[in-house]
């Protein structure tokens, strides 16, 4: 079985949401496997330096994780309360 690393699967679903594609298995199957919880992780990250896909993230957030969906959230409402992220 040849099983791709969490990096793979967090680019791929990085890519999805940037073009609008939550909907359907590729994007589900990005979280359907052991290393999700890291998939996400990276994708929290991602949410941290990257304000535009955080609110991407956001305006879908009805179809991602809810750690990731929240972490975005938090990472928005930081930005309009002034604070920095380091």
């Amino acid at each position: 079985m040849n099983r791709k690393p969490p990096s793979y699967h967090a680019a791929k679903a990085r890519k999805l949401i940037r073009q609008g594609r939550v909907l359907g298995r590729a994007f589900d199957d990005c979280f359907e496997h052991d290393g999700a919880s890291r998939v996400v992780a990276l994708l929290c990250r991602t949410t941290e330096h990257d304000k535009a896909f955080a609110r991407q993230v956001v305006s879908r957030e009805r179809y991602m994780p809810n750690e990731l969906a929240e972490n975005a959230r938090a990472v928005l409402e930081s930005v309009e309360n002034g604070e920095t992220t380091a």
